[in-house]
């Protein structure tokens, strides 16, 4: 019997996309003795995935683009980080360090095998729209339950469940609440070009508007702020460049915005299910502001955290160029690592430049705006307005990683669908790149 590797890479591809989804399900429900050692089994997986990648003889580019170089010097300080081991810690938090930094990084070029055509991107989109009706469901559930409730668990007991205004914050399926934060906002990010999409072909969008529908009661049901925030704004810079720029489509983007608020409005009035969770939203929002309203700073909580965010030298000085080494900040290494950082950290920013140092720190912020600067390229030199419109969708959720506001690198969902994007958005500019030669 010979193995098909090619066969077989696609399969073990789609097998790591489908765990990488459900692993929160045994972890805190049917194995959650087992939760510590099955978190590592998504790595496993996509490791096998690139190992058959390379074996089918696909090929791997040289750089020849800025961001490429940037991606190369980033393994490099990865690697050095690796070796850079400042407080004398055990050689298994280097190793966590790398797999967390570095193993969804062939996302970007492997996502092309997969998906080939435009037609393949839209089945992924339509089967993200058939499982997010379980998945809102069951948050929806949750949301209405008690904090104790076997269904509102998490994988390990250190978490503690929140409440907003009397509501559980919820996960759903998945193991934490930021994780499922970073699924519903690439998915609502996502199906809004697929949307327009089906718009454009006469097709029927049902489906979709009920997806949607769930998709962001659900995000306003985890209470969280920046998810929230970067939805919001998502969703109207999308509705406005597509406006300004595709004079064709200003009738169609004015009505489905129309109607999208005029039914957002009638649930609000009409259903607890979209008034609770948006009113539960609104009060931890407003007890947040109102704890720093009257401190000395004159801040609001929103900028002091924005600013706390993107100013990621804080800890520069002491850093220094090459940092603590990797790992040293990934809050699931702190079990292992016996000599921590002597200070409190929190942020992306921050966490990344006391890892890599100074030199790290701008070699990553300088990588995450070259691809995106890339793909702005991509996005003025498309002609299929099809493409066009995805990719402008899809382009708006590499733009936080570049500010380092979210936590792109050190949770692992937000990891995984920040290189999954760039991987998506560099395969429909080879889907492009075919139209144009078989048109030649």
């Amino acid at each position: 019997m010979i193995l098909n590797l090619n066969k077989s890479f696609k399969w073990f591809f789609i097998l790591s996309l489908i765990w990488i989804l459900i692993d929160g399900i045994p972890r805190k429900w049917f194995l959650y003795e087992l939760a510590g050692p099955l978190f590592f089994v998504k790595y496993i997986l996509f490791s096998i995935t690139y190992g058959l990648f390379l074996l089918s003889k696909y090929s791997i580019p040289k750089p020849k683009h800025l961001y490429q170089f940037l991606i190369l010097f980033f393994v490099i300080i990865c690697i050095i980080g690796f070796f850079n081991n400042r407080l004398n810690n055990p050689i298994m938090v280097s190793i966590v360090g790398v797999v967390i930094h570095l193993l969804f990084l062939p996302l970007i070029h492997i996502n092309q095998f997969l998906f080939k055509s435009l037609n393949s991107i839209m089945l992924l989109a339509k089967i993200i729209a058939f499982i997010s009706f379980p998945i809102g469901i069951l948050g929806a559930i949750q949301y209405y339950l008690p904090v104790d409730h076997i269904l509102n668990g998490f994988t390990n007991d250190d978490q503690l469940i929140a409440r907003a205004a009397g509501f559980t914050r919820v996960s759903s399926i998945f193991s934490f609440m930021k994780i499922y934060n970073a699924y519903l906002l690439f998915s609502i990010t996502f199906l809004m070009g697929i949307m327009l999409i089906k718009l454009l072909r006469n097709e029927k969008i049902i489906l979709y508007i009920a997806a949607m529908l769930i998709l962001i009661i659900n995000m306003f049901m985890t209470a969280s702020r920046l998810p929230i925030m970067l939805m919001g704004i998502n969703i109207f810079l999308f509705g406005c460049y597509v406006f300004l720029n595709f004079v064709n489509l200003r009738k169609t983007v004015s009505i489905v915005f129309t109607l999208g608020f005029i039914l957002a409005l009638t649930l609000y009035s009409t259903t607890n299910l979209f008034k609770n969770p948006v009113d539960s939203t609104i009060n931890r929002f407003e007890r947040a502001e109102s704890k720093h309203r009257g401190e000395s700073t004159g801040f609001t909580d929103v900028q002091l955290r924005l600013q706390d965010r993107v100013d990621i030298f804080k800890f520069s000085d002491n850093a220094g160029w090459l940092g603590y080494g990797i790992g040293m900040t990934y809050q699931g290494a702190q079990s292992i690592i016996k000599n921590p950082i002597p200070f409190y950290f929190e942020e992306e920013g921050e966490r990344l430049v006391l890892e890599f140092g100074i030199i790290g720190g701008i070699i990553v912020v300088l990588m995450r705006l070259f691809i995106f600067i890339f793909s702005l390229n991509i996005l003025k030199w498309c002609k299929n307005i099809e493409i066009k419109i995805l990719l402008t969708s899809l382009i708006f959720l590499i733009v936080p990683p570049v500010l380092t506001i979210q936590m792109t690198t050190f949770s692992y969902m937000e990891n995984f669908f920040y290189y999954f994007t760039i991987g998506l958005i560099f395969a429909l500019y080879k889907i492009q790149q075919k139209e144009l030669i078989t048109k030649k």
